[in-house]
């Protein structure tokens, strides 16, 4: 029996899966948990706060070279933030999940907490939104940004690995395309400022 089923293993393993394979009943599960969550992922607007985040400052009152040192922190804290999830995700009293679920939690809070400084006159709140983009940015790493990925890697035999990276990786650089385009449109349409300009 168990003979039986090891070869049953090593066949399904070493049998060639097509990208449209994936589709189907025994792959579908998974392939739409991979999309949804690379879709939570891009939703969020991570690349817009990436792309932007000097735009951002800029817009909130920080002048140019203010801007400029807060997006390096940002940038920083996203490097800094991915390295624990190597050994959170495997954390008997964390995982996966929690980290997901964390990490969107910590998303949210955060980026009305911005939204809610960004709209005060107060010169005390000017660097406020620093604080809460690095938040934004660092729930982000230890979920969302991570997990995303190596989840997918863990779901799907090694035969299909390669065509669900692929899914992947579509559905994440055309969501991010679709949100970074439309954040510049959304500027051009509520603002005075011109998107990217910073001078």
């Amino acid at each position: 029996m168990l003979r039986q089923e090891a070869l049953e293993s090593r066949r399904t393993m070493t049998d060639h899966i097509m990208l449209i394979d994936l589709f189907r009943r025994s792959f579908r599960f998974r392939t739409v948990i991979t999309v949804v969550m690379m879709l939570s992922q891009q939703l969020g607007g991570i690349n817009t706060v990436m792309f932007y985040s000097t735009h951002i400052f800029m817009n909130v009152g920080l002048n140019k070279n203010h801007a400029l040192v807060a997006t390096l922190l940002i940038g920083l804290w996203n490097v800094a933030s991915t390295v624990p999830v190597f050994w959170l995700i495997d954390n008997p009293t964390l995982g996966r999940r929690p980290l997901m679920i964390y990490g969107m939690i910590g998303m949210i809070v955060s980026i009305i907490l911005l939204v809610i400084s960004t709209n005060t006159s107060d010169t005390i709140w000017k660097f406020l939104p620093v604080v809460f983009l690095i938040m934004f940015v660092v729930s982000f790493a230890i979920g969302p940004g991570s997990v995303a990925w190596i989840y997918t890697s863990e779901i799907f035999h090694t035969n299909a690995r390669a065509n669900a990276n692929a899914i992947l990786s579509v559905t994440n650089w055309g969501t991010n395309s679709i949100v970074s385009f439309a954040f510049l449109q959304i500027q051009v349409s509520t603002t005075s400022i011109p998107p990217l300009r910073c001078t």
